[in-house]
């Protein structure tokens, strides 16, 4: 502070889960923040996104690929990530194309990118269970849709009842509320294998249930990619947010060039 003197005004920004630290950290600290920018993360509850996005991934995969990768709630204890997936998982893709190009489809995902992405759901699982003490995921209730038997689909894949502590540990850490007293300006990537958009725009309904949609924007890059947002891009949208929070000027959705 003696040599750049005393800070006039703080912002907050994070990168995929860090998004999701920054809106948590908005709603518990307005005080603290002029405003906060989350990037291409899940803005939905966590038990939500981990469930239908982590969690219905891989338990529909063991049941589409039995075999590959084993329980989706029970990864081994060796097991290490590997962004380009398992011997394992690559050959059951390829020796069922259209099986493969079906799942891929249903998920968002393109098939080259399955693998790796499988891997990184069971490291989060694996470390999920560490840090809960059990499972929090349950699909008693799940009526899966979007594949090519929606029907064989529910009657086949496996069912898993959660641990009500380890689902409870999830739901606080972190369920967003949508009360924000600072602008929040988040930025997605058009495709992205990881987080779907629908995750990242969730938190317009949950800041109008609260009252502060007015405090809410959410804008989009054309690029492929997790977090593929360009720094030019990201300084277009800093810059944004900044106008916003110094002029008044809420941006208006859409694209950033």
């Amino acid at each position: 502070m003696s040599k750049y003197g005393r800070t006039r005004e703080t912002f907050i920004t994070g990168h995929s889960m860090g998004a999701v630290v920054t809106i948590a950290t908005l709603e518990r600290y307005p005080e603290i923040y002029a405003g906060g920018m989350p990037l291409c993360g899940p803005l939905s509850p966590a038990l939500d996104f981990l469930e239908d996005r982590v969690f219905d991934m891989l338990a529909t995969f063991e049941y589409y690929f039995p075999g590959t990768m084993g329980s989706p709630v029970d990864v081994p204890a060796d097991f290490k990530f590997s962004f380009t997936g398992s011997d394992r998982v690559r050959e059951a893709l390829k020796a069922s194309p259209e099986k493969a190009a079906m799942f891929a489809k249903r998920y968002n995902v393109a098939v080259i990118e399955l693998p790796g992405v499988m891997s990184f759901w069971q490291a989060i699982v694996k470390e999920l269970k560490q840090r809960t003490g059990g499972n929090p995921f349950d699909n008693r209730n799940t009526i899966y849709s979007g594949f090519d038997d929606d029907a064989a689909v529910n009657r086949g894949v496996k069912r898993y009842a959660a641990d009500p502590k380890a689902r409870e540990y999830v739901r606080q850490y972190y369920t967003p509320t949508g009360r924000v007293s600072d602008p929040v300006l988040t930025v997605h990537t058009t495709y992205d294998p990881l987080v779907p958009a629908r995750d990242v725009v969730y938190y317009d309904v949950t800041s109008g249930v609260a009252g502060t949609s007015d405090l809410f924007v959410a804008r989009f890059v054309v690029a492929t990619g997790h977090c593929n947002i360009s720094a030019p891009r990201t300084a277009a949208a800093f810059d944004a947010l900044l106008s916003w929070v110094h002029e008044h000027k809420r941006p208006a959705s859409g694209e950033i060039q």
